[in-house]
């Protein structure tokens, strides 16, 4: 058959030529002119995904798990960036009493610091943090909910 069919199509046809619009009824033998991905991308084995659909891998924070790092901008009363200071960093998990963290701190530049947690400090759904300095420096407090 040559050209266009639209509506329905019933019964046994040898071949169209052109565009199908509408329905068809029983079973198609091939479809030609149309292209579907040959394969899967090269990378779908690193997709971490769950099975109800959750991504478990990427740019989000992990439960229980190490090397996970959080940077933070350290400032004095009146607001000017903080270097060379001694940071202590508390955590609130789950909303237990706040308690140090087990991870470290590493000055970066500029008021800028990096809080690199353990495993036991991301042990949280709801993980609460909040940074210190001495000579009265605080950071902004951070929080966030770990994926699995």
């Amino acid at each position: 058959m040559e050209g266009n069919v639209t509506g329905n199509l019933t019964g046994s046809v040898a071949s169209v030529s052109g565009n199908v619009g509408g329905n068809v009824t029983g079973s198609v033998g091939s479809v030609s002119g149309t292209t579907f991905p040959a394969s899967f991308p090269a990378n779908i084995t690193a997709m971490q995904i769950d099975a109800n659909g959750v991504v478990t891998a990427g740019g989000t924070f992990r439960k229980n798990t190490a090397s996970q790092v959080f940077p933070i901008y350290l400032v004095n009363a009146a607001g000017v960036a903080v270097t060379g200071s001694t940071v202590s960093v508390t955590v609130s998990k789950d909303g237990a009493a706040f308690g140090a963290i087990t991870g470290s701190v590493v000055e970066t530049g500029s008021g800028w610091y990096d809080v690199n947690l353990s495993q036991a400090d991301t042990n949280c759904t709801n993980c609460k943090y909040v940074a210190t300095g001495t000579g009265g420096a605080t950071a902004r407090p951070f929080f966030f909910r770990t994926a699995p």
